[in-house]
């Protein structure tokens, strides 16, 4: 009877270590690749229109190209150099510069990210055509999913009581690369002047675009 007892603890404290040992740790995403993502937002009592964005990440060099949509209508596009401290963004014939008051943020997991569960997208039965995903919270509250074997963003959930915020993203990314040629600076910005953001009065709609887009790089940068 006693041999019993100690043979299932034995058993059941095993069992507790390999658990641990396979829950997955917090991740780094890899330092290059592309995709795009969409995301929705609600201000208040007010729903913003469906965003989309195609973007090249670049790690290695601190940078970030995007393309920027609202529903199906083009925005511009952006270029941010994190090292150089300065951001592009054009359409058409017109580009403005600004400088960039934040750091370069890795595409991660954080390290104070709690571990919630696993789960499998797709089907586990036939090899090769389940996704693994793991779902954390982060320190803020928000809600978040990366991939098991290569630590891509799958989705982002948050929510701000305090500014009355609330968004939600989902992330299709495509390769593990990024195409070098995107980070170039166009022409049409080559010779402009880093200049300050401008003071004047945007109306509502570009209100709710510059929320829209800030909250797509706060994956991206950091305040300091």
């Amino acid at each position: 009877m006693m041999m019993e007892f100690w043979m299932t603890a034995a058993l059941f404290c095993l069992a507790s270590q390999a658990a641990a040992a396979q829950e997955p740790k917090p991740c780094l995403s890899p330092s290059q690749y592309m995709g795009s993502l969409t995301y929705i937002m609600k201000l208040g009592e007010l729903q913003l229109p469906l965003y989309k964005c195609d973007y090249n990440y670049d790690a290695i060099k601190e940078r970030l190209q995007m393309k920027m949509f609202r529903g199906d209508e083009f925005l511009h596009e952006d270029l941010f150099l994190f090292h150089e401290r300065v951001h592009y963004s054009w359409r058409g014939d017109r580009c403005s510069k600004e400088a960039i008051e934040s750091h370069f943020e890795f595409m991660r997991v954080p390290e104070n990210a709690t571990f919630l569960s696993q789960v499998v997208l797709g089907t586990s039965s036939i090899a090769g055509h389940g996704l693994v995903v793991n779902n954390w919270r982060d320190s803020t509250d928000t809600l978040l999913s990366f991939t098991d074997a290569d630590c891509l963003p799958i989705s982002l959930d948050m929510e701000d009581p305090d500014l009355g915020v609330s968004a939600s993203a989902r992330f299709f990314n495509n390769l593990l690369e990024s195409h070098p040629e995107v980070f170039v600076v166009p022409d049409i910005c080559k010779h402009k002047r880093k200049t300050l953001k401008s003071q004047k009065r945007a109306t509502a709609d570009q209100k709710e675009t510059e929320v829209a887009i800030s909250y797509f790089l706060s994956f991206f940068q950091k305040q300091g």
